[in-house]
């Protein structure tokens, strides 16, 4: 088994991280194969040149033989434990069958195993693939009359790239496109740091453009593949970029550099570039209600954003979490706040700030507890509903 699996997932490593040649139908595959070694893969990544491992057959080889060899011996000892030390021996008078209670306690290894083999499954791959609609009521006061009701679908995260499939983006945003929006945010990270996915993964945003105007501002990952050619491919699609910047709706649901009557601004990344609230919102009339997208929630933060009025703020970025756990939630959120940009509106010190749990995934090819989405952002008077 361990040789079948080294192999298998050395193979698999090479078709879909070095090679990227590998098909739609295998990622689920390949995702579960890589949450097996993962901690052999994270040390990898400190002992070697970060994430650059990946692309390297030799270290995939190395990582999943030490993976793999590593729950080979733990199932062993844990076998070994079970037969050694807790099956007790046979005392007279005893009404349970010794051989009986021998199958019984040693069958507890392959019991786990098989509860954490299907868990591992769902995890990689059913929940990552099962993508939902979050609908959330949202506050924007003053809004014109002609804005009333207005749908703003949020999509962020696709992170187009090994882990997530052409065909996954396409249908969120087939099913975007399905909420008929008046407006379209993207919020950052369409690719997986590569430069390799940027064309297409700005291409499976383009039918967004044709239904409705759209913006958008870069995330972290889009800076680790090249901020100016993923910026400059967005636009050539279409999408109107405002990092440190911005634009306005008219009545009419058009987008106009100087006026409106919805102010849309947009910061740059604030792990990888300026947030520069003056540069997107000075000079805009305070009666006008304005929305901020931001990649990373944890701008909402700093200190500077509470001179300006900000409506709602838009972000991405932490993923849910990725795993939320029964009365835990989500212990691993990417963010200096904890869990509390994680998912969902939430009220920020200047501001109410939404977050959506995206589309796509980042450190680890799994979910559990945090389904995929895209968000319709409405002024009606419905309350939040998921589907």
């Amino acid at each position: 088994a361990w040789a079948v699996l080294t192999t298998l997932g050395s193979w698999r490593h090479q078709r879909r991280w070095i090679d990227e040649a590998a098909s739609d139908s295998w990622v689920g595959i390949d995702a579960a194969l890589q949450v097996m070694v993962l901690p052999a893969w994270l040390g990898a990544r400190t002992v070697g040149n970060g994430y650059g491992v990946a692309n390297s057959l030799a270290w995939a080889i190395g990582v999943n033989s030490i993976g793999f060899g590593a729950l080979a011996v733990a199932y062993l000892v844990a076998h070994a434990g079970v037969r050694g030390l807790l099956i007790p021996k046979s005392r007279v008078g005893d009404s349970i069958d010794p051989s009986r209670r021998r199958l019984l306690l040693g069958a507890a290894p392959d019991a786990i195993a098989a509860v954490s083999g299907c868990g591992l499954l769902y995890a990689t791959v059913v929940e990552p693939n099962w993508i939902r609609v979050t609908r959330t009521d949202v506050p924007i006061e003053g809004l014109s009359p002609s804005h009333d009701g207005l749908r703003m679908l949020q999509i962020s995260d696709t992170h187009r790239g090994p882990r997530i499939s052409a065909s996954f983006i396409a249908e969120a945003v087939r099913l975007g496109i399905a909420q008929k929006p008046d407006l379209i945010l993207l919020t950052g990270d369409y690719v997986h740091m590569g430069v390799e996915f940027i064309e297409e993964g700005a291409a499976l945003l383009a039918p967004l453009v044709r239904i409705a105007p759209t913006v958008g501002v870069l995330g972290n990952h889009d800076w680790y593949a090249g901020a100016h050619r993923v910026r400059h491919t967005l636009t050539n699609y279409g999408v109107r970029m405002i990092d440190n910047d911005r634009c306005f709706l008219t009545d009419q649901c058009r987008l106009d550099a100087d006026a409106g009557t919805l102010c849309i601004a947009g910061v740059g990344d604030l792990l990888e570039d300026h947030v520069d609230f003056d540069r997107a919102l000075s000079g805009v009339d305070r009666s006008m209600p304005r929305l901020l997208m931001s990649h990373n929630p944890d701008a909402a933060e700093l200190p500077e954003l509470r001179s300006h009025r900000v409506d709602l703020m838009l972000s991405g970025h932490t993923h849910g979490g990725q795993v939320r756990l029964p009365l835990i939630g989500a212990p691993g959120v990417p963010s200096r706040y904890g869990q509390k940009y994680a998912q969902g509106l939430v009220d920020g010190p200047a501001c109410r700030v939404h977050i959506s749990a995206g589309v796509g995934m980042s450190v680890a090819p799994f979910r559990f507890g945090v389904r995929p989405e895209i968000n319709l952002l409405t002024r009606s008077e419905e309350h939040t509903s998921e589907l």
